[in-house]
Order: C-alpha cells, then sequence, then structure tokens
C-alpha cells in the first residue's frame, strides 16, 4: 500500500515538476537577437563593375551558429539572392586597456554577425530579409539602395 501511494505522490508532483521546468526551459536557453540586422557602414571603397553592401546583426550567443541564418536580398526588376553570413564572438570589446576599471553597460560575450551582398547593380533599391533564431517569425526586413555613379570620372556622389 505504501508503494502504492509513493508511487501516486511522485506521478502528481513529477508531471509539475516536469511541466515547471519545461516552461523555465525555453527562457533560460533562448537566443536573442540583441541588436536588429542593419546596414553596416564603412568606407568607400573604389568605383567596380558591381556594389556590395554589408548587413550587420549582434546576438547574445557566446558561440557562432552562421549556418541557422540566412540572408536573402533582391531588386524590384531583379532576381534574388541568398548569402550565409558569418560570425564572430567578441568579449568585453569596450574595454580598451584591461588596467582600467570596467566600463559601466558593457556586457559580455556576445556575436557579431555580417553577411556581404556582393554584385549589387548601383542606383539600385533592394530589399533583404534576415532569418534566424531569435528574428521575428517570418525574419527581419528592410531595404536600401546602392550607391549612384556620377558621370564624372573619378569621383563618388
Amino acid at each position: 500500500m505504501k508503494q502504492f501511494s509513493l508511487i501516486r505522490a511522485l506521478s502528481k508532483f513529477g508531471i509539475t515538476a516536469l511541466l515547471t521546468c519545461a516552461t523555465f526551459v525555453p527562457a533560460a536557453f533562448s537566443q536573442e537577437v540583441t541588436f536588429f540586422p542593419y546596414i553596416q557602414l564603412g568606407a568607400i571603397g573604389t568605383i567596380g563593375p558591381a556594389d556590395q553592401v554589408v548587413i550587420a546583426w549582434q546576438t547574445n550567443e557566446t558561440s557562432p551558429n552562421p549556418s541557422a541564418y540566412k540572408v536573402q536580398f533582391s531588386a524590384d526588376d531583379r532576381g534574388h539572392g541568398f548569402v550565409t553570413p558569418s560570425g564572430r564572438v567578441v568579449d568585453n570589446y569596450l574595454a580598451a586597456d584591461p588596467s582600467l576599471p570596467p566600463i559601466p553597460g558593457a556586457y559580455g560575450a556576445h556575436t557579431n554577425y555580417t553577411a556581404v551582398l556582393t554584385g549589387l547593380s548601383y542606383d539600385t533599391k533592394y530589399h533583404y530579409r534576415v532569418t534566424g533564431p531569435g528574428m521575428p517569425s517570418g525574419g527581419f526586413g528592410a531595404s536600401f539602395r546602392t550607391r549612384k555613379l556620377d558621370s564624372s570620372p573619378g569621383t563618388i556622389p
């Protein structure tokens, strides 16, 4: 009789404990996008046969997983392309000198992702969508316009 009561008690509390753990597991292990995708500013390169743009974002991951993300881009009147980003772990990059006190607001290790979109036509509007863990359902989408070519040789608008 005691064995039956023990099994009944374990099953009653075991199910409750299992459900409680299952509720908190996603919160404990969920990946967050700390900075959503944006166009990364940089030095303007030389004018070549095509333009390029860098899309960047950041997650709270301590180990990069670039294959989990996909960047799709397209122009209104052209086909589309896909890019798998690269990722690198950055840890407290705000601290330039370890002998200095910690910087308020600095946070621990995280992953910076970048995707280089190449072969873009000049003076063209493109749309891009980043999908992967931590992104909104359906992905994060935005648009940008590539550089215009100036008719004067050697000038960049």
